[in-house]
């Protein structure tokens, strides 16, 4: 099952509060996965070893979602490079195509599942959506605030504004670039393809070698500042003695690290209505999924 097996759409949450209504189907997912995986309630006292443990295991799961995102656009751009010529698809290369579209939406759905274990990790270490949008409103100009109307495309535009201090981001303007999706749309006119939801293709959907070879960076960084915060969480379980926690030093690291993933789908092609829409559908997959193992699915 993927996300096209999911029929029902998303409303448009009121007043656009795109994330706000992700952490309530969260926190319905989370209440399920706490009796299935003998979670404790949240949010954590992150002072004791076992919650520290609990915190560094939700930190590689989002790590671990975003290393299976960049394997499936690494498939996207082998593809592309060395299967066939994207402007001039004939029958004997339709399956290379097929092939690459399916990377693509997997591409997409191993983000959702990165998102899902994110906001998790926040409602874990008491980080609520007010919190997220004061930080982003520390740090990003009014006047740039202005032209979104949620905390979702707040933190896309102050992650990308990161990012493009940190690397050289790439101008997707530049000549060669093919877009995948404007691809598929001419491509299902001639041959017969299997269906996809455009609204699963944005992430990684405008391709050439230089965009998609910076993405590696953006994902470390992403790691990094996640790696920083579990440097915080000094309590090993083999130590006998105990220290205390600078919480506030550790969210903030958590909140760093969110906004520069918010930044990098918004380079990738998602914005914050897209990022709601395949959240979504992800969720409902999960909420299926009541067996011991529902984490299979994601």
């Amino acid at each position: 099952m993927d996300s096209r097996d999911i029929k029902e759409e998303p409303s448009i949450p009121k007043d656009n509060k795109y994330l706000e209504s992700i952490y309530e189907m969260q926190k319905q997912l989370l209440d399920s996965y706490i009796s299935i995986e003998g979670l404790p309630k949240y949010p954590l006292n992150i002072n004791t070893k076992t919650n520290q443990l609990i915190l560094k295991d939700f930190t590689s799961r989002v790590i671990e979602e975003l290393a299976e995102a960049y394997e499936s656009l690494l498939l996207v751009e082998e593809l592309t490079i060395t299967k066939q010529n994207w402007f001039t698809i004939s029958s004997t290369s339709i399956d290379s195509f097929v092939e690459c579209m399916n990377h693509l939406q997997n591409a997409s759905e191993e983000m959702a599942d990165a998102l899902h274990f994110f906001i998790e990790l926040l409602i874990y270490t008491n980080i609520q959506p007010e919190d997220i949008n004061s930080y982003i409103e520390s740090k990003l100009p009014k006047n740039k605030r202005q032209n979104f109307s949620n905390t979702l495309e707040y933190g896309m535009a102050l992650g990308k504004q990161w990012l493009t201090n940190m690397n050289q981001v790439p101008d997707v303007k530049k000549k060669n670039l093919v877009n995948l999706i404007h691809k598929y749309e001419q491509v299902k006119v001639d041959f017969d393809i299997p269906e996809y939801n455009i609204k699963l293709l944005h992430c990684g959907e405008d391709y050439n070698y230089e965009l998609y070879n910076s993405y590696k960076s953006y994902l470390w960084d992403i790691t990094y500042e996640l790696n920083i915060s579990r440097n915080f969480l000094k309590n090993k379980p083999w130590k006998q003695s105990q220290m205390m926690t600078n919480e506030l030093a550790y969210q903030e690291e958590i909140v760093k690290s969110f906004i520069l993933f918010l930044g990098t789908l918004n380079i990738m092609g998602v914005n914050g209505s897209n990022l709601y829409y395949i959240y979504f559908k992800k969720n409902k997959i999960c909420l299926l999924y009541t067996s011991p193992s529902p984490r299979d699915t994601r």
